[in-house]
């Protein structure tokens, strides 16, 4: 399978994600996971889209960098929502235990 379409694949499939991903973290209040979304991704898109380096090594990690920080993103934004609803699991355990021992 070529390269090229492996990463308009991939590149796709993040253009479509993000606006349905940070229109949740909206509503659910996570303003800094939105804040830290633009300073990762965001932030080295819009720098990569300026600056036109002849250097072909170079000019392929400023293409590639702003969709390898979206992935590692999700990722590291999958793990963070686990941890959150766990907690929220115990907190509700444990208000039943409360309400159950009064």
């Amino acid at each position: 399978m070529p390269y090229g379409l492996i990463m308009m694949g991939l590149l796709i499939l993040a253009v479509l994600f993000t606006p349905l991903m940070l229109w949740h973290l909206f509503k659910a209040k996570w303003y800094k996971s939105i804040g830290i979304f633009f300073a990762t991704v965001i932030f080295p898109l819009v720098i990569s889209l300026f600056f036109e380096i002849e250097n072909t090594v170079a000019d392929f990690l400023l293409m590639v960098l702003p969709l390898f920080t979206f992935y590692c993103y999700t990722w590291i934004l999958s793990y963070a929502i686990d941890n959150y609803l766990n907690d929220m699991k115990t907190v509700k355990k444990w208000q039943k235990e409360q309400l159950v021992n009064d």
